[in-house]
């Protein structure tokens, strides 16, 4: 049984018994605890307000969803914001350099995160080093907000539409654990050259 099929029973149980309240919670700590996939609670998600033929179901299923992951999201950001103490300390990254990181991502930083919400792994850990370098709070909130939006009701709804063949994704869930790990190592290896730059 692979890490996903795993989930997918735990997820499937916690949203029979807890409903929407049960999205919430899920979509809150997959975001947090990155090996967590999406992409096996919110298809479940899209399918279970599929066979309650429930249209107001599958909207605030979208809606609570993007809001608790974006609650979500701001734990690793303020593990990043937190982290920068540390970061200065003991990885001897200099004012100066944290400061041109905070100039890059001031420019760039705000469509980085955004498209970071649609890859795996990435989805998650970008909000640390948006924390570390302070991104403006509201535009982080904003673009994470409409990232996480379009990701969620993609998922949610190929849940819906596609109805009791939803689980098909269960076919490539070992391949998705594998890229899942392989984009985050790159992504921790990705952070720690550019601090050591």
């Amino acid at each position: 049984m692979s890490f996903f099929e795993f989930f997918l029973n735990l997820a499937l149980t916690f949203v029979e018994l807890y409903g929407l309240i049960g999205v919430s919670f899920l979509s809150a700590i997959e975001i947090v605890i990155t090996p967590i996939p999406s992409e096996v609670i919110l298809p479940l998600v899209g399918y279970i307000a599929f066979l309650k033929n429930d249209f107001i179901f599958l909207i605030t299923a979208i809606l609570l969803s993007t809001s608790s992951t974006l609650m979500g999201s701001f734990v690793l950001y303020y593990v990043g914001y937190v982290g920068r103490i540390y970061l200065l300390k003991y990885f001897l990254l200099s004012k100066k350099k944290l400061k041109k990181a905070e100039e890059w991502f001031e420019k760039y930083g705000y469509k980085t995160v955004f498209f970071c919400r649609f890859v795996p792994g990435l989805r998650s850990i970008i909000s640390i080093p948006a924390g570390v370098v302070k991104m403006d709070l509201k535009k982080y909130s904003l673009y994470s907000f409409l990232g996480f939006l379009i990701w969620n009701s993609f998922l949610i709804n190929f849940g819906y539409f596609l109805k009791e063949n939803w689980s098909f994704i269960m076919s490539y869930s070992k391949l998705l654990d594998i890229i899942g790990i392989f984009v985050v190592f790159l992504a921790i290896i990705y952070f720690i050259i550019k601090i050591k730059k």
